[in-house]
């Protein structure tokens, strides 16, 4: 029994598992003085507070502003499974099966650009990544928004100067292949004639560089105002 008297066998299967994988890292009683733990054991709101502090992270740590780019964008709808399969190559559109998950925002918003990587690191692998964007979630922008962005590219020179400057992910959709892939739309160059084209590739395969940038949201200033 907790201390909020709530059951271990209450808690789902991934919190279980998240139990066990913080206590199997905790430091080694030859890691940790014997007085520092008693210390922590009579002090556990401080410990409670530390944990959270450390595990909880804010989003401004995980996704940083690289003031690239802010291009205001209208309330889009998402799209279904069926137009992803319908507006993409035939190689893509056999593999796409299902929609993961699709968090992407369907009111006006202002299109940022941020990185979440830490200052000097050279790359990360795709778990790393995706678990850096998890408490973003709700500010990730989808498929509907990369679309638009494409179609009125020209609109923009500021977006159109920074041509192969980097690559832009946009994961507020996930969706999934028939080998099981987890994909997401991409903006990046390599499209001819110095344009930006979007696609739905096969995920980050292995590592990903500090080149890659995440399409987030915050309200634009017409949602603002309405409310």
């Amino acid at each position: 029994m907790s201390k909020h008297g709530t059951t271990s066998e209450s808690f789902p299967g991934w919190y279980v598992a998240f139990q066990a994988a913080a206590l199997c890292n905790l430091p080694r009683p030859d890691e940790i003085d014997k007085d520092i733990a008693l210390g922590w054991e009579l002090h556990g709101d401080s410990l409670k507070k530390t944990l959270k502090k450390l595990l909880v992270p804010p989003i401004a740590s995980m996704v940083r502003d690289t003031g690239e780019l802010t291009i205001e964008i209208p309330a889009l709808q998402r799209p279904t499974l069926a137009e992803l399969q319908e507006e993409h190559p035939l190689m893509v559109k056999w593999s796409i099966e299902r929609i993961e998950r699709d968090t992407s925002t369907t009111e006006a918003v202002t299109m940022r650009l941020g990185t979440v990587f830490l200052q000097g690191e050279a790359e990360i692998d795709e778990r790393e990544y995706q678990w850096r964007l998890v408490l973003a979630r709700n500010t990730l922008l989808g498929y509907q928004h990369a679309k638009w962005l494409i179609e009125n590219q020209d609109k923009f020179p500021e977006f159109k100067a920074s041509w192969m400057k980097f690559g832009i992910d946009f994961p507020g959709l996930v969706a999934v292949n028939n080998i099981n892939n987890r994909i997401s739309p991409y903006v990046c160059a390599g499209f001819g004639h110095q344009r930006w084209g979007m696609h739905l590739d096969y995920g980050h395969i292995g590592s990903i560089s500090p080149g890659v940038r995440v399409a987030y949201s915050i309200p634009s200033a017409s949602t603002k105002v309405g409310k």
